[in-house]
């Protein structure tokens, strides 16, 4: 039986942000709060392709017995 692998939402949303927030630099966006929240979102956006990468990789570290 095939195992089901679930997104976070996190993982979703947070990459989204931070491509809208880099198109807020174009639109004029600016100041320090805004840099700390783009760095932030750059944070997540990091965090969640790590995410990505373990989720999409466990299964293929799995013996063959267990795929069924």
């Amino acid at each position: 039986m095939k195992q089901k692998v679930y997104l976070l939402l996190w993982t979703i949303v947070i990459p989204i942000l931070a491509w809208l927030g880099y198109f807020g630099i174009s639109l004029g966006l600016q100041g320090w709060i805004f840099h700390v929240a783009l760095s932030l979102l750059l944070m997540g956006s990091v965090l969640a392709a790590v995410h990505h990468a373990s989720v999409s990789y466990t299964p293929l570290t799995l013996p063959t017995s267990d795929l069924g």
